[in-house]
């Protein structure tokens, strides 16, 4: 069996009490079967404390009924009473792993860390464009495997994503011209025509969006409410290396957990829009609310995938929106990335 995973990926560590939002919070986590049946032999004060906080929810599904917005397990000291007091071979399948995240494509498995986590997106988003690449292991374990795609067909995305991979790392050029680049390429292999053209269109439009869908936390709501209401409706950022930096690790980040499912939606199209909908996003919120510093940005970029991504309707309310919408296409997210002015490129790009 083939396993792949970001040179990164082995780097991450859980900032526990230190974490800036922490996965604890907000987010209702799901116990799998055999973690619950653990915890119903358990016969001390632990034991009738996790049983008495499970419930079942509308779908069926055992979780942890939230406290103001919390764990019931997660202490003052931002620590979890389940691992430090049974351990983490007590935690669920999804707290053990998280924000480790794994796709099985049957004759390989394909390793990744979620930004969704801000100290994950510490790492991955800080990464030099050089540190960008792959690492594949081979272990003895021969298992039967059916894949569900047309072998020929993930082949062809898989060297798609190479040559997606090699332009968004080559420094040559900016990242936002690379991320072009990349959304040209996609139009070009789905016999897509890219043209100039210029949209009369409002940023609003994209934020109010956003602010439609399930919100999960104070601080985005917060953030696209000022976003929307701010008087700067100019899209301006100041260009630096670290600035170009993120956008490179998130648009191959994203091109790597995502480009090779089109395999079973054959929707490459659909995979780039969303791509370019969450840098939009992301850069638009950190011109409207002038964010220039690294650690404010990783925060958006962190809060971006927690809201949207992670929310599977939320999801499927952006898929939707973007399959159906005749002006969200290729070509517009072309033309408006073309648009961006930022300042300080030359300097910043001299120092790459």
């Amino acid at each position: 069996m083939k396993k792949i995973y970001p040179f990164i990926y082995k780097q991450f560590q859980c900032a526990a009490n230190r974490c800036v939002d922490s996965c604890c919070k907000e987010w209702e986590i799901v116990i799998d079967e055999q973690t619950c049946q653990k915890y119903q032999k358990l016969n001390d004060i632990m034991g009738n404390r996790l049983r008495n906080a499970m419930v079942t929810d509308a779908d069926g599904d055992v979780i942890f009924q939230l406290q103001h917005q919390r764990c019931p397990f997660w202490n003052q000291s931002g620590f979890c009473d389940i691992q430090t007091q049974l351990g983490e071979s007590f935690l669920c399948h999804t707290c053990r792993l998280y924000p480790r995240i794994s796709q099985d494509y049957g004759n390989f498995i394909e390793y990744d860390l979620s930004i969704s986590c801000p100290e994950a997106a510490r790492i991955l988003l800080s990464c030099n464009p050089s540190r960008l690449y792959l690492v594949e292991e081979h272990d003895d374990i021969q298992i039967a495997y059916n894949t569900t795609y047309d072998l020929k067909i993930m082949k062809t995305l898989q060297d798609q994503r190479n040559k997606l991979f090699q332009t968004i790392k080559n420094t040559n050029h900016s990242a936002i011209f690379q991320l072009i680049t990349c959304i040209r390429l996609i139009a070009k292999w789905n016999h897509i025509s890219i043209t100039p053209n210029k949209y009369n269109y409002k940023t609003d439009t994209i934020l109010l969006f956003l602010k439609s869908l399930n919100i999960l936390t104070k601080q985005w709501d917060l953030t696209l409410d000022r976003a929307i209401h701010s008087s700067n409706k100019t899209l301006i950022l100041t260009y630096d290396t670290d600035l170009d930096y993120e956008i490179r690790a998130f648009v191959f980040d994203f091109f790597y957990r995502r480009y090779l499912q089109a395999a079973f939606t054959d929707n490459a199209v659909l995979i780039a829009q969303e791509m370019a909908f969450a840098v939009y996003s992301v850069l638009l919120l950190c011109s409207r609310l002038h964010l220039n510093s690294t650690e404010q940005r990783l925060r958006i970029w962190q809060l971006y995938i927690k809201e949207v991504e992670y929310d599977p309707e939320n999801w499927d309310t952006l898929e939707w929106e973007l399959g159906a919408s005749e002006q969200w296409t290729l070509n517009f997210f072309e033309s408006i990335f073309s648009a961006i002015t930022f300042e300080n490129m030359k300097i910043a790009l001299d120092s790459l």
